[in-house]
């Protein structure tokens, strides 16, 4: 009821609706071929309202004369339009993709969805209150509306000619997971729901509740979790579900999203893949996990029930991580994740352990524990024939568990050669025009002067400088070797309260360039923020990031 404060759950608040009911009264725009992809631009009918019927605008490709595709419907990001690119490449995949704007008016396009008046706030641009708050009911959010577009969306595209109607998928990035799971909840006719690095949890904030003002609060709090929070959908989740997430996203906690994942019905098929060294973005490689999952979702050649499971056990005094994967004959690779308590879990330091495997479908790696008062976590990506990867469940141990476990000598050795590329990732936000597609960008070994072989690129990260391995003390320096043909400025960052607020503290050296490994000394007062301000100590540092123009050879990351 419009204006009317209520708390609707998603049964009740998605009960009576009909995504069917209304005819689509198709407008087509313009029919166009580019490389046997035949891309229709249409509107259609959305939803009826009290002024008005909303118009989807959209864009449907597929390759010529081609039947039985399977599909693909494309929910875009948060404020962003059709994304013609992302449409264009899964059409090319062999899918019938339908791409279509919940964003509505703007500036910037000329065709987008149209909302009558009283909805007026589902286009982006108005959205106010109604984009994170739900002042009165769900009904009268913008998430609702986007989520309605969503399911209409998905029977558009069931309606359409040359698809199999059993292998429909839906595909969501990033805020957009929000709609994705108020949509695939309730939805059969989905084959596939995959959420691309996306929010699937969303923290309860509590309030005591002894004002009017913080009642009220309190109140709106409860009336958006209840009705709007992805959690609270995925607990009714009937479509198979998978979800990409970056080892270090800033965007999400990865304990939760696991807690949230674990809300899934035991009768819906879910998987997850925790892509090391990725933050929000990712490149090749996460495109074609992506396929792959698709691929074998939607033509079910994929069961769900074998996935692999990581536990913590203690052998010999050792902590060790133990992997069972139940289809072993399928299995190419399998890497061991492991990583201690960190100030924050996005910038925990994942390190790639040595595993062996035991026994058939077992694998385990021993662990080095450096503070047995930090809780210690792990997973292991299983690499299958097919190429598609997979992860474990996360998995933890508290302090109390480790109390009887051996402890290895810290160190002040944070990198060398001998590493390889484990410790450092692509990481660029020391440049303000960066591109957030860092996988594509591969760090590697390269020799330099003296025949010694250092870790080569432009943008480097790290988020091992406060990880329980490494010993340091307020007045320690970091110290470390840097070869570079050019002479060039060597800019190297140190980022606190890593994410959305985070703050970055800089310093720069000067590198002289020519065949030699200068020396580069950083003190922790010679970082700087935009307020001229330095870090109080050591253990605020939370990414360390360096970049040059030009290619340099990194080498002996040193606490001295």
């Amino acid at each position: 009821m419009q204006g009317q404060k209520l708390v609707y759950s998603p049964v009740s608040l998605w009960k009576n609706f009909d995504s069917t009911s209304l005819p689509f009264e198709q407008e087509v725009i313009d029919v166009n071929e580019v490389d046997g992809i035949v891309y229709t631009r249409i509107y259609f009918n959305g939803v009826q309202y009290e002024d008005g019927i909303s118009r989807i605008y959209g864009v449907f490709a597929a390759k010529k004369n081609k039947k039985d595709l399977p599909a693909i419907v494309i929910v875009s990001d948060l404020g962003k339009g059709i994304n013609q690119n992302e449409v264009s490449f899964w059409a090319k995949k062999g899918y019938a993709v339908f791409g279509f704007d919940n964003m509505g008016k703007n500036d910037e396009s000329e065709h987008f969805s149209k909302y009558p008046d009283s909805v007026s706030y589902a286009n982006y641009l108005s959205a106010g209150r109604h984009l994170t708050h739900c002042d009165t009911n769900a009904k009268e959010t913008c998430w609702y509306h986007w989520a309605a577009n969503t399911r209409r969306a998905i029977s558009y595209v069931a309606g359409q000619d040359g698809i199999d109607k059993e292998s429909i998928g839906l595909l969501a990035t990033k805020d957009s997971a929000v709609t994705a799971c108020m949509a695939a909840a309730f939805d059969d006719r989905l084959a596939a729901c995959a959420v691309v690095f996306g929010v699937c949890y969303q923290e309860m904030e509590m309030h005591a509740g002894h004002t009017l003002e913080e009642v009220e609060r309190a109140e709106e709090r409860e009336r958006w979790f209840a009705g709007i929070a992805p959690q609270s959908y995925l607990m009714h989740m009937q479509t198979p579900f998978f979800l990409t997430i970056g080892a270090n996203s800033p965007a999400t906690d990865l304990d939760k999203t696991y807690e949230a994942l674990n809300l899934i019905p035991k009768q819906t098929p879910w998987a997850v893949w925790i892509a090391e060294k990725m933050l929000d973005a990712g490149g090749e490689s996460f495109v074609k996990n992506l396929d792959k999952w698709l691929t074998a979702r939607l033509k079910k050649q994929i069961d769900e029930s074998l996935l692999p499971v990581a536990c913590f056990r203690k052998i010999n005094g050792k902590l060790n991580v133990i992997v069972r994967i139940p289809d072993e004959e399928e299995v190419q690779e399998v890497q061991i994740f492991f990583a201690h308590e960190a100030v924050k879990n996005s910038v925990r330091y994942w390190n790639k352990l040595q595993l062996s495997n035991v026994a058939d479908g077992i694998y385990r790696a021993e662990v080095e524990v450096y503070d047995k008062t930090k809780a210690c976590y792990a997973y292991s990506n299983v690499r299958y024939r097919g190429g598609l990867v997979l992860s474990t469940n996360l998995i933890e141990v508290d302090d109390n568990y480790l109390k009887d476990v051996q402890t290895s000598k810290k160190t002040k050795t944070i990198y060398s050669g001998n590493m390889g590329v484990n410790v450092f990732q692509v990481y660029s936000p020391l440049k303000k025009d960066q591109d957030l597609n860092y996988e594509e960008k591969k760090l590697e070994m390269q020799t330099g002067p003296f025949d010694i072989r250092g870790l080569a690129g432009r943008d480097f990260a790290t988020f091992a400088l406060n990880d329980a391995k490494f010993t340091k003390g307020e007045d320690s320096v970091l110290a470390f070797d840097v070869y570079s043909k050019a002479e060039q400025d060597l800019v190297a960052g140190i980022v606190t309260n890593y994410g959305a607020d985070q703050r970055i503290y800089v310093a720069t050296e000067k590198l002289v360039g020519g065949e030699i490994w200068q020396k580069v000394c950083f003190a922790l007062d010679e970082f700087k923020c935009d307020r001229a301000k330095s870090i109080v100590n050591w253990g605020a540092c939370e990414v360390l990031c360096l970049h040059a123009d030009e290619d340099i050879v990194v080498n002996n990351f040193v606490f001295t």
